[in-house]
């Protein structure tokens, strides 16, 4: 996980050509993990592939919600999605909506209850709404934030 967070880091930073910022995080994976990796970078779009398997991210404008994304997680209609990566053991995904903090962690209890997950914690802390949910070996993470003049909601999903 460590390799992944220096390549992402790696792509902010570089100002170079796609190819030379592909090898660049190639090669820092392959250090850190000590095996091989292959890296495909396109304009707002990231795959890494190493033997313990594949993460695609997706930021910015062409930001999407992947495919295989789990049907029984619920996102918030009409979001803005920010970021979304797939990695091996789950999914990250950061949106931001126009409603209210208050009102989107109410949908998130309602909608994650009604597609069969439990809840195993809920924090409002003001400004910051923590919800954590679990099915049986998987967990969902649900932190929803007001900033400013929109709310911005990460969801976690991790196989357990």
């Amino acid at each position: 996980m460590r390799a992944i967070v220096l390549a992402i880091g790696l792509v902010c930073v570089t100002g170079c050509g796609r190819q030379a910022e592909e090898a660049a995080v190639e090669k820092a994976i392959e250090l850190q993990t000590g095996g091989t990796a292959r890296v495909d970078l396109s304009k707002e779009t990231m795959q890494i592939e190493t033997e313990e398997g594949k993460m695609t991210m997706s930021s910015g404008e062409g930001a999407k919600l992947p495919d295989s994304f789990p049907q029984d997680i619920y996102v918030l209609d009409g979001a803005k999605i920010e970021m979304a990566m797939e990695v091996p053991q789950g999914y990250s995904l950061a949106f931001t909506t126009d409603k209210d903090r208050a009102a989107v962690a109410e949908q998130y209890k309602k909608q994650m209850t009604s597609a069969g997950w439990t809840q195993k914690a809920a924090m409002d802390m003001g400004e910051q709404v923590m919800l954590a949910y679990e099915k049986p070996e998987r967990a969902a993470n649900i932190v929803i934030t007001a900033d400013e003049s929109v709310t911005r909601v990460n969801v976690t999903v991790a196989q357990q």
